[in-house]
């Protein structure tokens, strides 16, 4: 994996695919659970912590056989945001740790 130099930030050589549909029940599900999070302090925008930026990502496994190991996760620096559209969220089908590359479908 390849450091930046702002803390807590990981780069990734990533292959984008255009997501799916996601349902609104899907959606709701997950921004019902960022308002936890959000609410207890792992995620959201604090001008003294992380020189400013935004903090925590919300994930769900979204496993298929063709993609055991898939999830779908929460767009970096939206944690300022109360509600996140479809076009925030990411599915990473898979992804080689070892050579830092990802593959996923979305827009973010």
């Amino acid at each position: 994996m390849k450091s930046s130099t702002s803390e807590g930030v990981i780069q990734f050589l990533c292959t984008l695919t255009p997501p799916p549909p996601w349902p609104d029940a899907l959606i709701d599900l997950l921004n019902q659970a960022r308002q936890k999070a959000k609410v207890r302090g792992w995620l959201g925008q604090d001008p003294q912590r992380y020189e400013g930026l935004g903090f925590g990502n919300l994930s769900l496994r979204t496993a298929t056989p063709e993609h055991p190991n898939a999830f779908i996760i929460s767009a970096s620096q939206t944690g300022h945001l109360n509600h996140l559209t479809p076009e925030y969220w990411t599915q990473v089908l898979n992804c080689n740790l070892a050579q830092a590359q990802v593959n996923a479908a979305g827009i973010h």
